[in-house]
């Protein structure tokens, strides 16, 4: 649950900040859309790694573990 508001919100600003620039005009436009993708091509990796650490993590607590859950956390945050 937390993962998925986190990746609402993050995706409801992301609109919100499009329809800002597209009353911009066209040249913001245009370079607000080459910007998104490469924003997209570089959060590959960290939102790979974000969902199977958070699951990792949620099984840990699950299981009582919590030791072991705090050290991945923190070693996934490195």
């Amino acid at each position: 649950m937390p993962l998925a508001l986190q990746e609402f919100l993050t995706q409801m600003s992301f609109l919100a900040l499009c329809a800002f620039v597209n009353k911009l005009g066209l040249e913001a436009s245009s370079g607000y859309g080459v910007a998104c993708k490469i924003v997209n091509f570089a959060m590959l990796v960290p939102s790979a790694l974000m969902q199977p650490m958070a699951s990792f993590v949620s099984q840990n607590v699950g299981a009582g573990k919590h030791h072991r859950a705090r050290k991945s956390m923190f070693t996934g945050m490195v």
